[in-house]
């Protein structure tokens, strides 16, 4: 008996043991099961946040691409805006047509700041609220600088300023536009965070310092009327040096002195005419260029319509001259735009305008300034 209790006492203990052993190799187990299932719900609960924060990111997109686009066409549109030749305010003061067809521009850019103007609150409820007082401030500067741009264009037409004035201030809008655009960016991209609430005092505090700015960043529009143009303007522009005269001549067989004599000739036609209900011959004169521009109006579109694909053929064809292709005109009509929303802040008229050939020509503000003089109607 005696002889056994060591043996027992082996198995029992080996019993024991084989038995923790499973016990702990179970528990082993179930926590191994426990950690791959808190495995999976972390791996699936990341998975919500990035897919939430993906749409976050992309809700934020979209609602502030919209205003970026408005402000890139804004920033664009002021290039046109900007681009006027020097010898425009010396046409200007004889063919108000002139005017009106470089005045579209700036219409065409109110439209798109006043568009962007609607997307702000849309933008600033997108964004980091933290950001909110920069983009406000830089959206504030922005419009300011384009009613100096407005002012600057002003000065231009009367002789006040110069066309190096103005690409001056329309550098600058643009400056202010490309800053603005990197702001918006950097609010958008920074990490979406759970905002605090705001108490009344807090949301008082921000309303106070936001209502200047605010006012001062919108561009509103009013019912406003239009001036019912119908014409039709070509501008010559006549190279005086006399080594391209000689040229020139060799080549038309014919003389300035000929060919001013036919522009007097189509106006004296053009005034005999009784559907054109006034016409117009103006001549800016410098050392080296002489500027001719010549008008006619229509009394409406559909005689309009009649002058450019009737008349006005038969005329290039008599007054060759005028027309030949080291003297082409730059032309352009004159439509109706009645009934159009202007923005408040816009300074001048505009009406529709199309361009119909070298308009590259009449953008170019190398041109040397003249003084203006201008030729009575017979």
């Amino acid at each position: 008996m005696k002889d056994w209790l060591p043996l027992a006492g082996t198995i029992i203990a080996a019993l024991i043991a084989g038995l923790f052993a499973l016990r702990q190799q179970q528990r082993a187990a179930a926590s191994q099961r426990q950690l791959e299932r808190q495995k999976l719900l972390a791996a699936r609960r990341e998975a919500e946040i990035s897919e939430e924060r993906a749409t976050a990111a992309k809700f934020r997109q979209n609602q502030v691409l919209p205003f970026l686009e408005k402000l890139d066409e804004s920033l664009t549109k002021s290039v046109q805006v900007a681009q006027l030749p020097e010898f425009f305010p010396d046409l200007g003061g004889y063919v108000p047509q002139i005017r009106r067809h470089s005045d579209e521009t700036i219409g065409e850019w109110w439209m798109a700041m006043e568009a962007m103007s609607r997307l702000r609150m849309q933008l600033l409820l997108a964004i980091d609220p933290e950001r909110i007082p920069v983009v406000v401030s830089l959206l504030t500067r922005l419009v300011e600088q384009a009613l100096d741009i407005s002012k600057t264009r002003h000065n231009f037409w009367f002789k006040q300023a110069s066309s190096s004035d103005l690409w001056a201030v329309q550098r600058e809008y643009v400056r202010t536009g490309y800053r603005l655009m990197m702001e918006i960016k950097e609010a958008v991209m920074s990490p979406s965070r759970e905002a605090p609430v705001a108490t009344a005092a807090d949301k008082d505090k921000l309303a106070n310092d936001l209502a200047i700015p605010f006012e001062k960043a919108s561009v509103v529009s009013i019912p406003y009327g239009s001036v019912s143009d119908f014409s039709w303007v070509a501008i010559w522009q006549i190279d005086l040096r006399p080594d391209w005269q000689k040229f020139e001549e060799s080549l038309t067989h014919t003389t300035v002195a000929e060919f001013a004599e036919a522009l007097k000739e189509l106006v004296h036609r053009l005034y005999e005419q009784k559907e054109v209900v006034d016409s117009q011959l103006c001549k800016i004169q410098s050392d080296e260029i002489d500027v001719f521009c010549l008008s006619a109006k229509l009394p409406g579109a559909e005689r309009l319509r009649l002058f450019e694909e009737v008349d006005l053929p038969n005329y290039r064809c008599e007054f060759k001259i005028l027309w030949s292709s080291l003297r082409s005109p730059i032309e352009f009509t004159i439509g109706r735009r009645t009934g159009m929303d202007r923005p408040s802040q816009a300074m001048d008229a505009s009406d529709k305008s199309v361009a119909n050939s070298n308009s590259e020509a009449a953008s170019n503000p190398g041109l040397p300034k003249g003084t203006s003089t201008a030729a009575q109607t017979p």
